[in-house]
């Protein structure tokens, strides 16, 4: 019996004993995803089922993660001696695709239903929570990224009326909105810092800066332990995992972590990988562990964040590395002139608006 048929036998009792009460019907489908073959419905309808089985969605990718495993184990033992390196390696790529689609479409979709779950209501629920601290404290604290490093300022409140926020204009807040793409953008947390409001500055009139709050979003960013910067020029790190050796670049960094780009190859969020590269003052890490915290696409480029598991001279190196680029990116954030539209004598809408 080949790998494939084997597998699609032991797939759904593997899945059936980490997802106890999801249909077999629906496991099964999953396995021949898995596998690679045809299923009667889309990859989007099979998640949708998924989901509506009321399992959270960390527990269905570690599900997922111990099957994968499982799998890639299967086919070293069943691989035939005469069969060429490329050929396995073809097919454990071919595999772990497989698995990465079904667990990509899965966040995606869960990410999709909370976006869909946060109805209008409770928006304006959190919207309220806002504006009477705005209210009590007679201040706005906004703030932005710029190159990963956040920039922040308060503005004292005037009011809030028809959607539009009303703030006293100072040289630091057009700071804040001249770092985003078009000048005009900021991000206004919540009290409990749990989401964000998107502002966009519309009017500038009078000393007094009008901004309509937008969409609302999780704040991911803002519970970061560690300061991140963007590198001013990324750095070449071989990464090593149990099965591939990766060449990836490092386009920012904390002391407690690092974020890769690379073409071509992806890795596993939860997986363990060791990490080789070099930091300013002629510091060389090798195989530093490390472990995969979140994965995305962007373009020709898969991205990755990677927690490293570093002792405490090691996090002073790196927090060197941090300081010097942090240095780099106040010269140029100094740099940063007043956005058109709050010049004075400009009476015009921000664009976008």
């Amino acid at each position: 019996m080949n790998s494939a048929n084997l597998m699609q036998k032991k797939l759904p009792a593997l899945l059936a004993k980490e997802l106890p009460g999801i249909e077999p019907s629906i496991l099964q489908q999953v396995a021949d995803v898995i596998i690679g073959r045809q299923i009667s419905c889309s990859i989007d309808q099979l998640v949708t089922s998924l989901l509506a089985s009321n399992i959270g969605v960390g527990q269905l990718v570690a599900a997922l993660l111990r099957c994968e495993w499982i799998s890639v184990q299967q086919l070293i033992a069943t691989h035939g001696s005469e069969e060429s390196d490329a050929r396995q390696v073809e097919r454990f790529s071919r595999s772990i695709e497989h698995f990465n689609s079904l667990q990509e479409a899965i966040i995606t979709a869960a990410d999709r239903n909370w976006r869909e779950s946060m109805d209008v209501e409770s928006r304006d629920e959190e919207l309220e929570d806002c504006h009477h601290e705005w209210l009590q404290s007679g201040r706005v604290y906004l703030h932005n990224y710029f190159e990963e490093m956040p920039v922040s300022t308060r503005a004292r409140f005037i009011e809030y009326s028809d959607g539009i926020l009303w703030m006293e204009a100072n040289d630091n807040l057009a700071r804040v909105f001249c770092v985003s793409p078009r000048m005009n953008s900021a991000l206004i947390s919540t009290p409990d810092r749990m989401y964000n409001f998107h502002v966009r500055a519309q009017r500038f009139e009078q000393g007094r800066v009008g901004a309509r709050i937008g969409a609302i979003e999780r704040a991911e960013r803002e519970r970061r332990r560690d300061l991140r910067v963007r590198l001013d020029t990324p750095l070449k790190v071989v990464l090593k995992t149990e099965i591939h050796q990766l060449q990836a670049e490092i386009i920012d960094i904390s002391c407690g972590g690092i974020g890769i780009r690379i073409r071509g190859s992806k890795l596993v969020t939860d997986s363990a990988v060791l990490c080789s590269f070099g930091i300013t003052g002629n510091v060389h890490f090798d195989d530093l562990a490390g472990l995969v915290c979140w994965e995305s696409v962007t373009g020709a480029w898969f991205r990755a964040g990677i927690e490293l598991k570093s002792d405490s001279s090691q996090r002073q190196a790196l927090y060197r590395q941090v300081f010097a680029e942090e240095q780099k990116i106040i010269k140029r954030l100094r740099l940063f002139d007043m956005p058109w539209w709050m010049k004075e004598g400009t009476d015009e809408p921000a664009p976008g608006s």
